[in-house]
């Protein structure tokens, strides 16, 4: 980085010499306080996120951030946050980029490249693959990156036919048994590729998400004391979005079950369109073809794009299959 740039501060102009500035991940607790205000600024909708990061109340998972300083300035930032999926028999350790962030005063001097391709240096030399959302595909397929359709469907409400014997329990939050009951169906439930590995710090930062948003709902679907399935959902502007949903595949009953309560709400909001982010051999999908429910490809939606990229450029062998929860989303 030895080029000189100038950067804007209100009418004035101030000469940087980037040779001077240093790619560095802040540890200590004013480095970060920095970043996270930084990073309030360029992302307004989660400013009470970083806000709880500030004061102790929220945390990140595996997160590990590059900033661009010059002195004590960031200038802007890429994090890297890894995680590991099932492929086939195994685990693929991957990597998610995430905060990439740089202040409207800084923009358009290539600061988010120049962090981008330090950070993809790094993840190239570990031979792993690397995934992200955005808004701007193009950004970002200049650095190899390519679209990865999530296959998001959409299905309009419509109840079913239940068996008795079977309840809901609705949740908003979570507490340390009901993230238990989530845990142990989820890692015994619908062995996709593409799965995430949740280990316990990362269920530590699910349940921390969770009870910090309005917007999202859990059911159990209990039989006799015991809890067979369960689902997820996020109220969205016109429609919800149901983006876990984890049941016995050969269960009619409890995929049913957990069906309706998507309908009812969906129907408490006056909403009429339920959104599915469901990976495709999914047994939901079975059921509604069986009900006459037509699933077709979401619209109506703006959501961010997924991409992926293979290090140096290598062909994307199983990442064109994948299918990222966006419950998951980092």
């Amino acid at each position: 980085m030895n080029a000189w740039r100038l950067l804007s501060k209100g009418k004035n102009f101030m000469a940087i010499d980037f040779s001077k500035c240093e790619i560095r991940t802040p540890e200590s607790p004013l480095e970060l306080k920095r970043l996270y205000q930084m990073l309030a600024e360029v992302f307004p909708v989660e400013k009470d996120f970083f806000e709880g990061l500030i004061d102790g109340s929220r945390t990140l998972y595996n997160w590990r951030p590059y900033t661009l300083y010059h002195g004590d300035e960031p200038l802007g930032n890429v994090s890297v946050v890894m995680f590991q999926l099932k492929s086939g028999t195994g685990l693929q350790e991957t990597a998610g980029i995430a905060s990439v962030a740089t202040p409207e005063r800084h923009r358009g001097m290539g600061i988010a490249r120049q962090l981008m391709e330090h950070v993809l240096k790094k993840i190239d030399g570990r031979n792993l693959p690397s995934v992200l959302f955005t808004s701007m595909p193009r950004v970002y397929s200049g650095l190899g990156y390519q679209v990865v359709d999530q296959g998001v469907m959409q299905v309009s409400v419509k109840p079913m036919v239940q068996a008795d014997g079977l309840t809901i329990l609705r949740l908003t939050r979570l507490d340390s048994g009901d993230l238990a009951t989530i845990e142990k169906l989820y890692s015994g439930l619908l062995p996709y590729d593409g799965k995430l590995l949740r280990d316990q710090e990362c269920w530590h930062h699910y349940a921390s998400a969770v009870n910090n948003s309005s917007k999202t709902e859990f059911a159990f679907c209990r039989q006799n004391g015991s809890t067979l399935g369960y689902a997820r959902l996020e109220h969205e502007a016109d429609r919800i979005l149901l983006d876990e949903f984890y049941a016995p595949a050969a269960s009619r009953e409890v995929n049913t079950a957990l069906w309706n309560w998507a309908c009812e709400a969906a129907g408490e909001k006056s909403k009429k369109i339920i959104s599915l982010a469901l990976p495709p051999a999914h047994g939901l999908w079975n059921l509604l073809n069986l009900e006459g429910l037509a699933a077709k490809p979401e619209t109506g939606m703006e959501r961010e794009v997924f991409m992926v990229r293979m290090p140096m450029r290598k062909p994307l062998e199983w990442l064109p299959g994948l299918r990222w929860p966006l419950s998951g989303k980092f």
